[in-house]
């Protein structure tokens, strides 16, 4: 599958959550990413 598939298959996935939800995977997303720039430098 495409990379656009595949961004296409996971907006299908998250527009079935519910906002706490949705909140919740964002608030893990920041988490990574912070904890990803701390492991570059």
């Amino acid at each position: 599958m495409s990379e656009r598939g595949n961004l296409l298959e996971t907006v299908k996935i998250l527009m079935q959550f519910d906002k706490q939800s949705l909140l919740l995977i964002d608030s893990g997303a920041r988490l990574l990413a912070a904890r990803q720039d701390m492991t570059q430098d």
